[in-house]
C-alpha cells in the first residue's frame, strides 16, 4: 500500500503553522531561568495540537481505508522538517544533539498524527465519498 502524497503533504502544510511557532516558543521558553513551567507545559501541548491537526487533513484527503498511515505520515512529515531545523540551529549554534528528545518527539507527533486520523474519521464532514 503507497501513501497518497497529496493527502501527507496536505497534513504536513496544515501542521506546520501551529508546530513551527509553538516549537520556537518552547525552546525560547525552556531556555530561560524565569520561564513559567506552565507555558514551557502549554507551548508543547500547542505542539501537539499542532500535529493532531496534519494528521486530520492528512486523514481527511487519504485514500479510503487507509487514514491512519496517512495521519500518522502527515503528522510525522511536519516532525521531520521542524526536526531538520532544528538539528541545523542547534549545531550552527554549538549545542548538543538530543537523540532520545528526537526521537521521544518524533513517537509523539506520529502518535498525535493517529489521533487526528482517528479524529477524521469520526468527523461528519470528511472530504471522501
Amino acid at each position: 500500500m503507497a501513501l497518497n502524497r497529496t493527502a501527507v503533504r496536505t497534513g504536513v502544510v496544515a501542521a506546520l503553522p501551529l508546530v513551527v511557532p509553538a516549537a520556537v516558543a518552547n525552546a525560547w521558553l525552556a531556555g530561560r531561568d524565569e520561564a513559567s513551567t506552565a507555558l514551557v507545559v502549554l507551548t508543547y501541548l500547542v505542539l501537539l495540537l499542532g500535529f493532531t491537526f496534519g494528521g486530520f487533513a492528512a486523514a481527511r484527503v487519504a485514500d479510503e481505508g487507509t487514514p491512519l498511515l496517512h495521519g500518522a505520515a502527515g503528522a510525522t512529515g511536519a516532525w521531520a522538517v521542524l526536526q531538520a531545523a532544528a538539528i541545523v540551529i542547534r549545531l550552527a549554534s554549538g549545542d548538543g544533539l538530543r537523540p532520545f528528545g528526537i526521537v521521544f518527539t518524533g513517537l509523539l507527533a506520529a502518535s498525535a498524527g493517529v489521533v487526528g486520523g482517528i479524529l477524521a474519521t469520526r468527523s461528519p464532514n470528511t472530504l471522501r465519498g
